[in-house]
């Protein structure tokens, strides 16, 4: 094997979570990695289609997520691919951002290059190094052949943990009956927006909107269900839809830009009971989701009035994957500790997602979202021991791999939440690199005196 070079850190996996973890260690003037299996940056909010952030702002109204992430919903403003923050039109959060998932990639390029991190992408790791329990070092593949390169300290936002339990660290993962189910998502073309916005106003309830954007050219329409819409209900008891189409999990998103196009982002397609870690599940995963896509949007033509002319013109290119391991931590985040706000005096970042679970197969496809009032819940803590794997040094985790229990992830998983632990771990990596430290011995305090000064929102005096 050849060696390919060596940086301060380096960061597994290019999503949400990974992304920003390396763009917040390199602007500290660290050399960065950042090593991503795919052809582009963002993960499930780009090459998943996953369109919408959910959320950054808590029940009372309060902005619980900035730094980094602030910034890139900026960036898309001023580009055009997003109206920023907008109220939710479901109610079951105060404000959801919509955006084009294209100009999103080609922020997060313009902010990786800024930064000064150096991209490696179409490139899997295929193992660690490991001296003792410190990792050392991945072995690379790429279109080069096996390949070394060694660091400092490792942030694994791999999204399955796939780095930590690699190099032996501890993980927990739900049965098989319980692993939320992989999703497909894909985006319409030829939506009449006029007249579906106009179904859609004589019938709001139907379809679990608290408020209809009187103009959706300029603004969109925001997401909506069908749980409730008659016709899909009827459908569903009737086993007129694919198998695998739940009753309780399907949503229409519109942002302001779909809008002025006639796009519609669908997401729908359910496939349960498959592990996101196997590769032969996967594969069936993608060919079963795509015959569940196919049978949908039949159906939407038949039964939603404005869809009759739509055709899927664009799928994802990679699955959703919402859970497969939780890498067990220094401290594990429950379930009570998001719904009770608890405050930890190790807290790097803050999340304010509600509890989300599509339930699996053993749920029977109920969708599960915890929230303490009408717009979601209290902003909850994120403690560094949640991102400080077991057994493992010099090696840190970020985004939906996080130490948690299976409920908590529900929360954690979301990609507000993710950009957050993704710039918690990113500043840590480079702290802990800088002063030649574990990151199980950086002072806590430290770091959060410098995740503040970058306007990551740690302390409750800092949301407004």
């Amino acid at each position: 094997m050849r060696f390919f070079g060596h940086a301060d850190v380096i960061v597994v996996g290019g999503g949400t979570a990974g992304i920003v973890a390396a763009i917040a260690s390199a602007r500290t003037g660290t050399p960065t990695l950042l090593v991503e299996q795919s052809s582009g940056l963002g993960g499930t909010s780009t090459r998943g289609l996953m369109n919408c952030f959910v959320t950054f702002h808590d029940a009372g109204g309060r902005q619980a997520v900035r730094g980094i992430a602030q910034e890139i919903v900026d960036r898309l403003v001023q580009a055009k691919g997003s109206a920023g923050h907008t109220a939710d039109t479901m109610g079951e959060c105060v404000t959801r951002v919509l955006f084009d998932p294209f100009v999103l990639g080609n922020v997060l390029f313009e902010m990786a290059g800024e930064a000064g991190v150096e991209l490696l992408l179409h490139t899997a790791v295929a193992d660690v190094l490991m001296e003792a329990d410190r990792l050392t070092g991945l072995v690379l593949y790429n279109k080069g052949g096996l390949q070394v390169a060694t660091c400092r300290v490792c942030i694994d936002a791999s999204g399955d943990g796939d780095v930590a339990a690699a190099a032996g660290a501890p993980f927990e993962q739900a049965a098989r009956g319980e692993l939320q189910p992989i999703t497909l998502m894909y985006r319409l073309g030829g939506v009449d927006i006029d007249r579906w916005a106009d179904f859609v106003r004589e019938r709001p309830r139907a379809f679990e909107m608290t408020r209809v954007p009187e103009d959706p050219r300029a603004e969109g329409l925001g997401i909506m269900s069908l749980t409730y819409y008659q016709p899909f209900r009827d459908a569903v008891r009737a086993g007129e839809l694919p198998r695998g189409i739940s009753g309780e999990q399907v949503w229409l998103l519109c942002g302001r830009e779909e809008a002025r196009q006639g796009v519609v982002t669908v997401n729908g397609t359910r496939v349960e009971g498959l592990d996101g870690t196997n590769p032969r599940e996967l594969t069936r995963a993608e060919a079963e989701a795509r015959r569940q896509a196919a049978g949908l949007t039949a159906w939407l033509r038949r039964h939603v009035p404005g869809f009759e002319q739509c055709y899927i013109y664009q799928t994802a290119q990679q699955l959703g994957v919402r859970e497969t391991r939780r890498i067990l931590g220094d401290y594990v985040l429950t379930e009570d500790d998001v719904l009770t706000a608890r405050a930890f005096d190790d807290a790097i970042a803050k999340g304010a997602t509600p509890i989300d679970i599509h339930g699996g197969a053993d749920a029977g496809g109920e969708n599960y979202w915890i929230k303490t009032a009408d717009s979601g819940i209290l902003a909850y803590d994120i403690p560094y021991r949640c991102l400080v794997p077991r057994k493992v040094e010099h090696l840190l985790v970020a985004g939906r791999c996080i130490s948690t229990t299976h409920r908590a992830h529900g929360a954690t998983r979301m990609q507000p939440v993710c950009m957050a632990t993704g710039q918690a771990a990113g500043t840590a990596a480079a702290l802990a690199a800088a002063r030649a430290v574990a990151p199980r011995d950086l002072d806590v305090q430290l770091l959060q005196k410098t995740l503040i000064q970058a306007g990551q929102v740690i302390r409750e005096e800092q949301m407004a």
